[in-house]
């Protein structure tokens, strides 16, 4: 009941899956898959099914331009068209790609444009990259379409596919596996090259016909991360000696004996781990011994349904074999399997002293290269729809939901690189070490190995002056000659090029070569042209003697003039003297020479009346002089209504005095009689109020006066004749 609820559970994220995959809705080609038949870094086969429609052309690039065809710089016609299973089957053949690059493509034909799908180059030096590996999925859709999404989510730089496609070879059957091959392709669009092999349940033909192999005969081999990896594609449903193993032999002597690591894949296995199989003779004599003697690290074979990995083995008859294999840990061969992606599952009962663990249950091989070493898993496909996606940044990091065999022995199998060339004992395989010699390759990280770094620790890149020696190392990282006079000063700091920076008699920082002054230390401080140990004038330009005296005008007394000419002995030559005849000039300040000067001591310039007469001389300032103090006062012209007292204006008045006095002052007493009056107050005006008047009798008197004196009758004469005293005023 679990496993029910399971499997209904997995087919319900399948159906989601499929029907939220993104179509185009105008897509009239299907069944899209990638192969390949030549270098796996600068090549690619596209294949689809022309469901309809005419006239298709491959449109790609490597950078994404989307559904916007027109935008592609490249346009690829089919170079092949075949007929298998019932298809209009359409064959791109891209030459010329660029290594380890992702290529964008649509494909338009007459009724419209595909999806934009992509796909990624091999890599064509040593590099990191996984590849799965398994086979027969057969009949069981279910199962088969568990591992393609699988693939899908560890996004592989390839597919190795061990035949068995399906069940009976039909039309049909190769619709519905190609249609689930579509599960294969990642969200993004991402699609993987798949690597097949032939197995029972297909011809040459049906493969040929529907992936365009390299070989009609279906075992071909490719190279990938350059020597890397050499990757093997054979055969076992035909002749598995002759031609097929005189190839394998002479491929592997030629080119996979200069690589790294070595694998192989094919169908039928040597030693099935089930008894319901028959031994794989033919193929044990065939290429076991080949695979020995060239050191095939590891092998992926099918057709039994189960599960088995061995540990390294080599053929062998003699005393202690098992069915022709002997366990050789050090030089043997791992071989792994036994194809489970979808095909009927077989009990594995049949183990061996040199089987590892076996099992049954749907899996795949996923193996992780690197430079070092090959690490093999066995993924349990079931549940694939909740495994997280590998990020292609880092292609060999296990996704989170990711189910791992884990037999004992452990969940792993390491597979170091053996055989291989490793000079400087680091590891890493001469074929894909970039520092052969060196180990550590590249300490500083700067690209240049150890061996032949320019400036250990430094970037050797970063080379500012170009001299070719880099900055690390640089003693004048900006100068292409750096210290070109030898003083020990780089060139973009020399202060004096070409002389010693060190000599510097006067100490003020500027070497003598370059000193205009070398014995000044403040140098030419007016910048007349003359150091200042010379200076005619300090502070002053020397050059400029206007009156040509051989004085400089910042230091001539009277520049323009003869200095010896001073008719008032003051000093000042005359040609600069304000007052040449005046000694002292002008001692009172006021812009007037002593002689010209119409009032000493006091400021000609002020004359606040206008009156010609300046003000510290002006007997009446404020007042015009001429025309004297008033002539007579107002006399007895006064008048008092209510509280105002007022009287006639008097000529030349600018100011009037009022008085008052008491009558009693004036009845009593003996004679002459004596006058109390004082001064209320002053006014510009002819009348006055008085508020306070006294009770008893009283009297007023006005006095006029102006800035040049009082009038000449005062305040008059009394009865008697006598002058009426002038009180001061508050």
């Amino acid at each position: 009941m679990l496993e029910l609820r399971r499997r209904g559970l997995l087919l319900g994220l399948l159906l989601l899956v499929l029907a939220t995959w993104p179509r185009s809705t105008v897509a009239l080609t299907e069944k899209y898959r990638l192969t390949w038949r030549d270098d796996p870094a600068t090549t690619m086969v596209v294949a689809w099914n022309q469901a309809s429609g005419a006239d298709p052309v491959l449109y790609w690039d490597t950078v994404d331009h989307g559904m916007d065809w027109a935008a592609y710089a490249h346009s690829t016609s089919p170079a092949r068209t075949s007929t298998a299973k019932g298809m209009d089957n359409r064959f791109v053949r891209l030459t010329g790609l660029a290594p380890d690059t992702a290529h964008y493509f649509v494909i338009v034909d007459d009724e419209g444009p595909s999806e934009r799908m992509w796909f990624k180059t091999a890599p064509n030096e040593c590099a990191e990259f996984s590849f799965v590996a398994g086979g027969d999925s057969r009949n069981n859709r279910g199962p088969r379409q568990d591992a393609n999404v699988l693939v899908s989510r560890l996004r592989p730089l390839f597919i190795a596919f061990g035949g068995d496609y399906t069940d009976d070879d039909t039309d049909e059957e190769w619709e519905d596996w190609l249609d689930d091959w579509q599960l294969t392709r990642s969200p993004d669009g991402r699609m993987y090259p798949i690597v097949t092999t032939r197995g029972n349940h297909e011809s040459n033909a049906s493969v040929t016909g529907l992936f365009d192999p390299p070989s009609a005969d279906v075992y071909f081999a490719f190279s990938f991360g350059g020597t890397q990896l050499r990757a093997y594609t054979l055969n076992s449903q035909i002749v598995e000696g002759g031609s097929q193993a005189t190839w394998l032999d002479g491929d592997l002597a030629d080119f996979g004996d200069d690589h790294v690591f070595r694998v192989a894949q094919y169908h039928k296995p040597m030693r099935p781990h089930t008894t319901s199989k028959s031994e794989g003779t033919d193929e044990y004599d065939a290429w076991a011994q080949h695979f020995f003697d060239h050191r095939v690290d590891l092998v992926v074979e099918c057709d039994s349904h189960l599960v088995k990995r061995t540990y390294p083995v080599r053929p062998f008859t003699g005393p202690g074999n098992d069915e022709g294999f002997l366990r050789d840990d050090e030089n043997g061969t791992v071989y792994v399997g036994e194809g489970c992606w979808g095909a009927p599952l077989r009990t594995a009962n049949d183990d061996k002293d040199w089987t590892r663990a076996m099992g049954s249950f749907n899996q795949v091989q996923w193996v992780h290269v690197t430079p070092s070493a090959l690490e093999v898993r066995t993924l349990i496909t079931a549940g694939s729809g909740l495994v997280a996606e590998v990020d292609d940044a880092d292609p060999l990091a296990l996704p989170s939901g990711l189910d791992v065999w884990d037999p004992a022995g452990g969940p792993v199998v390491t597979l170091p690189a053996r055989g291989a060339a490793d000079e400087d004992g680091d590891g890493v395989p001469d074929a894909c070490d970039p520092c052969p010699v060196d180990a550590p390759d590249d300490s500083d990280g700067d690209g240049s190995c150890d061996s032949d770094d320019l400036c250990p620790d430094s970037d050797d890149r970063i080379d500012t002056d170009g001299d070719t020696t880099p900055d690390g190392c640089d003693a004048c990282p900006e100068d292409e000659l750096d210290d070109s006079d030898g003083d020990g000063a780089c060139d973009s700091d020399d202060l004096c090029p070409g002389s010693d920076d060190a000599r510097d008699r006067d100490a003020d920082g500027v070497p003598d070569d370059c000193d205009a002054c070398p014995d000044d230390a403040t140098g030419d401080s007016d910048g007349d042209g003359a150091c200042d140990s010379d200076d005619a004038c300090p502070g002053h330009d020397d050059a400029l003697d206007v009156d040509g005296d051989t004085v400089a005008d910042g230091c001539d007394a009277c520049p323009g003039f003869p200095d010896d000419e001073d008719r008032d002995g003051d000093g000042a030559a005359d040609g600069c003297d304000p007052c040449p005849d005046d000694a002292p000039d002008d001692s009172d300040g006021d812009g007037s020479c002593n002689s010209d000067d119409t009032c000493p001591g006091a400021d000609d310039t002020l004359d606040e009346d206008a009156d010609a007469v300046p003000d510290g001389c002006d007997a009446c300032p404020g007042f015009d002089d001429a025309l004297g103090p008033p002539l007579v006062g107002p006399g007895s012209s006064l008048r008092l209504g209510g509280t105002t007292v007022s009287w006639d204006p008097v000529a030349l008045a600018t100011t009037y005095a009022l008085h008052r006095g008491t009558l009693p002052g004036l009845a009593l007493g003996p004679r002459p009689r004596p006058h109390d009056h004082v001064c209320l107050v002053t006014s510009a005006d002819a009348s006055v109020e008085d508020l306070e008047l006294p009770e008893v009798g009283f009297y007023y008197l006005v006095a006029a006066s102006n800035p040049c004196g009082p009038a000449p009758d005062g305040l008059g004469r009394d009865w008697t004749g006598l002058e009426r005293p002038v009180p001061a005023c508050p």
